[in-house]
């Protein structure tokens, strides 16, 4: 009993020195690929930004990670800075074999794709699925590293090297492709698009170049007959019909603020005007109207716009204080009359200022509504207004289609 005892320690004492063996063994590989690579470029005094990792801290080997990829990245950084292509490579490689065996991430996308310039693996460049899925960029997350390649390529661009490199492409198609792709990262919108657009003959794969219209290009042109408009002025106001014995004619104001779409004209307005009246001659009359003018524009030009509309609304009409020696102060006896409202008109513009993007000027309308006051001054008709207005326009742009050459599919 005692022997068998003894063998069974025995046994466990050999499995556990077994295990720990062997991972001090994997410990030992993987610290040693770090150590072959990262030794020359460890003591930098430039330091990376991994804030967002530092503050999670679960356990020692995560903060090992951090250090690794700090140190990893530092050295890049360096080599990249230096020129030296060949640590570099030895560096990427070292850090892709640290990626497979951690969850922490070294090298980022958009990071991947420009390294590939440096190393020179430009057949990677060319590739439809790698660019696709690696072509992202972010300025604001990965600290000096990222900061150092971005630079590093954007002198390349500048100077003409990055031209100059990619000649090296046999394949027009790939080359032109591989250029506007590392261009992307510098280029605004309208750059890109113009880029994009002067080279689309020389990219003869489709895939490629429908690849980049969808991901950069963007263009739009002015819309002459689109454009939003505002407007403010003074009317005057003639009574026509049985109301016109009863109350006068008067001035008054009209607000517009409304759109143009493919030259349908639609815009909502509030206008009103205030009179005398002979039913109650202490008070003024006052009416106000809030309506939709649904219309047509029949000639846009540069510096002049017709348009003509219909109007459907409410109205509504009361009475007001007319001065100090009113004799009716109480309110609560003066009847309102509410009323649907109807009419058309017509309105002409005329911009001496700015052009289709951008105008301003006068205003002519004219036009003709009802008005029901049978509770206010028992007496109904129509009424003719005209107004004088000041009018500013903001022309609208619209998206156009990329406009395919005939390339293969």
């Amino acid at each position: 009993m005692r022997v068998c005892v003894k063998c069974f320690a025995f046994l466990n004492a050999f499995t556990l020195f077994f295990v720990c063996n062997v991972f001090a063994e994997a410990s030992t590989s993987r610290d040693s690929v770090m150590n072959l690579f990262v030794h020359d470029y460890r003591e930098s005094n430039f330091l990376d930004s991994l804030s967002d990792l530092e503050k999670y801290d679960p356990s020692e080997m995560v903060r090992q990670d951090i250090d690794d990829v700090r140190s990893l990245r530092i050295s890049m950084m360096n080599a990249l800075e230096h020129d030296d292509i060949d640590s570099l490579k030895k560096l990427v490689d070292a850090a892709e074999a640290f990626e497979k065996s951690s969850s922490t991430i070294v090298i980022h996308d958009g990071e991947k794709l420009l390294l590939k310039y440096f190393l020179g693996d430009f057949e990677s460049l060319c590739n439809l699925d790698f660019v696709s899925h690696y072509n992202n960029w972010y300025e604001h997350i990965y600290g000096a590293f990222h900061q150092a390649l971005y630079n590093k390529m954007h002198e390349e661009l500048k100077s003409g090297k990055l031209e100059e490199k990619l000649e090296s492409i046999k394949n027009e198609s790939d080359r032109n492709f591989a250029f506007i792709v590392l261009n992307g990262y510098f280029c605004n919108k309208e750059k890109i698009s113009a880029l994009i657009e002067e080279r689309k003959y020389k990219l003869k794969n489709r895939k490629q170049l429908e690849y980049l219209v969808d991901t950069y290009w963007r263009k739009d042109v002015l819309d002459s007959s689109r454009a939003a408009s505002y407007s403010v002025g003074a009317s005057y106001t003639v009574m026509l019909g049985k109301v016109s014995k009863k109350v006068d004619n008067a001035f008054g104001l009209y607000a517009g603020s409304g759109a143009i779409i493919d030259n349908y004209y639609l815009e909502f307005s509030i206008n009103g005007h205030v009179g005398d009246n002979s039913v109650r001659d202490s008070l003024y009359f006052f009416n106000v109207g809030i309506e939709a003018n649904f219309g047509y524009v029949f000639l846009n030009l540069k510096d002049t716009r017709f348009s003509g509309y219909l109007t459907t609304g409410v109205g509504v009409n009361t009475f007001s204080f007319k001065g100090d020696n009113s004799k009716e102060k109480k309110k609560s006896d003066w009847p309102t009359q509410v009323y649907p409202s109807f009419g058309g008109g017509f309105a002409f513009d005329f911009f001496p200022i700015g052009s289709f993007e951008k105008r301003a000027g006068l205003r002519f309308r004219a036009g003709v509504k009802n008005i029901f006051s049978g509770k206010t001054v028992h007496a109904s008709g129509v009424r003719l207004y005209t107004s004088i207005e000041f009018v500013g326009s903001l022309g609208m742009h619209k998206s156009i289609k990329f406009d395919y050459p005939n390339t293969e599919r």
